[in-house]
């Protein structure tokens, strides 16, 4: 009964579902200075990211420049520039969401 119950214990804990949680930056900006602007807005609030346990990923291949928050099977985009504190500030208002 022991061995069972142990057993159940393993599978119902491997077939937890991992959320996902991150954003993406896209930083196929037009001018110099906006795509300096998402990376400094991207450092600057790397470590609160990691924190928060929200992954925080670079895609060089698209055409566009923003941000995509993912959060499960949520997900927003921000096409443009944010400043870090913006950035900051949109990031606890998705990412909190999921609380309500």
């Amino acid at each position: 009964m022991k061995n069972i119950l142990i057993f159940l214990c393993l599978l119902c804990s491997s077939c937890t579902k991992q959320k996902i949680r991150e954003i993406i930056y896209y930083s196929n900006c037009k001018d110099i200075e906006a795509e300096m602007e998402l990376g400094r807005s991207i450092d600057l609030n790397k470590s609160k990211f990691e924190e928060s346990n929200i992954g925080v990923v670079e895609n060089l291949d698209s055409v566009f420049c923003g941000y995509r928050f993912i959060n499960d099977n949520r997900t927003k985009e921000f096409m443009g520039v944010m400043t870090d504190i913006d950035l900051a500030l949109e990031a606890e208002k998705f990412f909190a969401e999921e609380t309500k």
